[in-house]
Parts: C-alpha cells; structure tokens; sequence
C-alpha cells in the first residue's frame, strides 16, 4: 500500500478498522472502549505508518488479554485437577483419568501442571498419597495393607517401596517412631 499510487488513505483507514474490529471480535465479548479507542486513532493517523503502529498495538494489547485469561484457565485447570487428587487419591486415578475429568489430552494436562506447580503430575499423585499414609499411620492402629489400599496402592510390596523413598523409612519404621524421621 505505501508504495501504490492506487490506494487512498481513505480506503486504508477503512480496512483497518476492519482488520480492528475482527481483533476486537476474536476477544469473544464486545470490547466496545477498545473498538472506540482504536478507531479514534485510526481517524487521526496521515500515514501508512502511523495506521500499521496503530494495529501492532492493538494486536499486542489482544495477545496480552489473550495470554492472561489463557493463563487464567490454565489456573482454573490445575486446580481442579488438584482438588479432584485430593477427592480421589484412594480411587486407580492416572495422568489419562484425570486428562480425561478435565477434557485435555494426558501429555497436555501433565505439561499444563509440570509448567504451573514445577512438580510433575505422576509425582504430585504421588506425594498426596504418602502424605495420607502418614497421616493414618501416625494417627490410627490400621495395618500397613489396609493403609496401603486406602491410599490408592493396590500392591503392598509397592507401597512399602514407595513410602522408603518418599520418606527414608518403612511403613512399618515410620509408625514405630512415631511418624519422626
């Protein structure tokens, strides 16, 4: 356009403020002091240049909004994954049961929460059963089996291994110290 002779700043004015009014649309609510402002500065430019300014910088206001109410949902959906581990811990929940709760795909979802906590998914399951485990045999008489169960390892042999690393001891160690390392 700036170097044709065949376009009139009158014609670029208008295809910008439609290029502005499809940015404002794409926003998914009708933004109408974004749509003024723009098309306040639009009217005021006397160059190309000025009108490209103009865009760029609604097109980045729009990525920003964008970008914080992804950021936003993103929040939402690791915390409700969290709250459906804490609910469900007990339960043969996986990265795939949860993916599928939230409606994203496993890799997705295990990426989302990996970026958000800094923890991995599989780990943060993890650490919340062992942690109830903890709980219950510090504060009950149940047997390590049953603890086991409860907290969502339907392999004893496993639990027990699990809990060591997690916690340096036993089960069976951590209970007769009385939950102290």
């Amino acid at each position: 356009m700036r170097n044709s002779k065949r376009f009139s700043s009158f014609y670029a004015k208008l295809l910008f403020t439609e290029i502005l009014k499809k940015i404002v649309e794409l926003q998914g609510k009708k933004n109408s002091n974004l749509l003024k402002a723009g098309l306040e500065r639009i009217a005021l430019c006397n160059s190309i240049a000025e009108l490209r300014q103009v865009i760029l910088s609604v097109f980045q206001e729009h990525l920003l909004r964008t970008e914080m109410a992804t950021d936003d949902q993103c929040r939402k959906v690791i915390e409700d994954v969290q709250t459906l581990i804490q609910m469900e811990y007990g339960s043969d929940i996986g990265v795939g049961y949860l993916a599928n709760r939230v409606f994203l795909s496993p890799s997705y979802l295990s990426f989302l929460f990996k970026k958000s906590t800094g923890q991995s998914l599989v780990k943060y399951i993890t650490a919340i059963r062992m942690e109830r485990a903890k709980e219950l045999l510090r504060d009950s008489t149940i047997k390590v089996v049953d603890i086991a169960s409860t907290v969502g390892f339907a392999n004893t042999s496993y639990f027990n291994l699990m809990f060591k690393q997690y916690n340096g001891l036993t089960p069976v160690q951590y209970r007769e110290r009385g939950g102290r390392r």
